[in-house]
């Protein structure tokens, strides 16, 4: 994270990097280029859950294919 305060829980962090997690894979990286989507996707996911604490929070839904 490039110096971005969080100002939530343990827990919401540890949502938000699921879901940062999950979209990364989806891309396709791997090794060092997956931990780097990673790190980008969960940076922008916190800068927004930093903005308004009262916003609907991210959900993560698997879906069948």
């Amino acid at each position: 994270m490039n110096g971005i305060p969080m100002l939530f829980g343990m827990d919401e962090a540890i949502r938000l990097h699921g879901i940062a997690q999950t979209a990364a894979i989806q891309t396709g990286a791997k090794g060092h280029e997956l931990d780097q989507v990673i790190a980008l996707i969960f940076d922008v996911l916190v800068a927004q859950a930093n903005r308004d604490e009262n916003r609907p929070s991210l959900k993560l839904i698997e879906g069948t294919n």
